[in-house]
């Protein structure tokens, strides 16, 4: 067992703990924000929820993410555009 100690491994469960909430800190406002694109129609409007803008569409709330969600061109010519959560840096400095 590499942790014979149970001091040593509760240490390492803190530490562990803790790096994760932070990433988590750090990541939660981007989680709220989705994009979608559409190559077919790039000004196409959504009721309630807004326009594309040369093809892409921001979304924050969970309405409008559902409004989109629910066209009847989701997945035809609306796709989601899945952002890599796992290259985000960790310190704030480094995002800018």
């Amino acid at each position: 067992m590499p942790y014979k100690d149970i001091s040593e491994r509760r240490e390492y469960d803190r530490l562990r703990k803790r790096r994760a909430r932070a990433f988590q800190k750090a990541t939660a406002a981007l989680m709220e924000v989705r994009l979608y694109f559409s190559i077919r129609y790039p000004n196409l409007h959504i009721q309630g929820v807004g326009s594309f803008h040369q093809g892409f569409l921001v979304t924050r709330t969970p309405e409008d993410q559902n409004a989109v969600e629910q066209h009847q061109e989701f997945w035809r010519t609306i796709f989601p555009l899945c952002l890599d959560y796992d290259r985000l840096p960790m310190e704030v400095d480094d995002l800018f």
